[in-house]
Parts: C-alpha cells; structure tokens; sequence
C-alpha cells in the first residue's frame, strides 16, 4: 500500500515539475485557443438562429402577456380578420369569412377534435358547448360557398353577421 502511494506521489511530482509545464505550455494554449473559438462560434450561430428567440422567448411572452403564446397569436390573427370588414370590396369581406373559418378549424383541432375537415370537427360539438352551432353550421356553409362559387354574392351586413356569429363562437369555445 506504502509503494502505491509513494509511486503516486512520483507520478504526481513529474507531473507538476517545472520542466514538464514548460512543455506542455504549447499545448494548454492551443486547448485555450481550441476553446476560444469554439465559444465564438457557439454564440455566433445562437445569434444569427432563432432557437434562443424560440427556445425561451415564448416562455417570456407567455409570462409578461399571462396568455399563451398561441393565444395571443390567435387574437391577432382575428383582428386582422375583423380588419377586414372595414375595407369597401366584396373580396376583403369573403376574405375575412375565410379567415375566420380558418381560426375555427385551427382553434377545434388544437382543442383535440379529429376529423379531415371543419365539418368533421362540427359534427362532434353539441348546444352544451356551443351553443350556437347551427349558426356556425350555416357560416361555414356560406363559406363553403364562398370558396366554391367565385360569383358568390355577400353584403358587409351579412359578412359582419357572419363574423360575429365566428366571434360568439370562439367565446364559447374560451379562446379569448
């Protein structure tokens, strides 16, 4: 036991002996230089990527809007819908139907509702949880119609029912 520490503790002199360090000097700046630019590099693609921006800037929103990220992303979206109304073309007003139509698919299938289309998804909702289905039934429709016909005729009175109908719906359904 006395000879495995006696010849630990050589191996420990040589190690630190001046002569050693002196020889090793290039080699620890070259890890030093190694490390230096590998750290630069590090931060360089953190800033010109937007994994950091992603990775904890939702995190941030999230905690200074006290709303979800998505959440917030959906009003948005929603208003620039409503927006839309506020145009004199036909086009914009059967844009903004479209739009809204979008959302509701976009908010039922994070919701966790399955189905290929809105329709699908429609079929799953009864009155309990929103209680104005059959007018959503109809918006979507009218939308259908809207996509399908592109001679399809539509009044800003009729769109801007059609959006609140779309408006109502989002409430019963909490998005905001």
């Amino acid at each position: 036991m006395e000879e495995q520490l006696q010849e630990l503790q050589n191996t420990i002199s040589q190690i630190t002996s001046p002569i050693i360090q002196r020889q090793l000097l290039p080699v620890r700046v070259l890890f030093i230089l190694f490390s230096a630019i590998l750290f630069s590099l590090l931060i360089y693609f953190l800033r010109k990527t937007d994994w950091l921006k992603y990775y904890f800037g939702q995190d941030l929103l999230e905690f200074r809007a006290y709303k979800a990220v998505e959440a917030v992303e959906f009003v948005k979206k929603w208003e620039q819908a409503k927006q839309r109304l506020k145009k004199e073309w036909e086009a914009e007003w059967k844009l903004a139907i479209i739009e809204a139509d979008k959302l509701l698919d976009d908010l039922l299938q994070r919701m966790g509702y399955t189905g290929g289309s809105l329709g699908e998804r429609l079929d799953q909702l009864d009155t309990e949880i929103m209680p104005n289905i059959e007018e959503v039934w109809t918006a979507h429709k009218i939308r259908n119609g809207i996509v399908h016909d592109p001679n399809y005729a539509l009044d800003l009175k009729r769109a801007k029912n059609l959006m609140r109908i779309y408006e109502e719906a989002f409430n019963y359904l909490g998005a905001f």
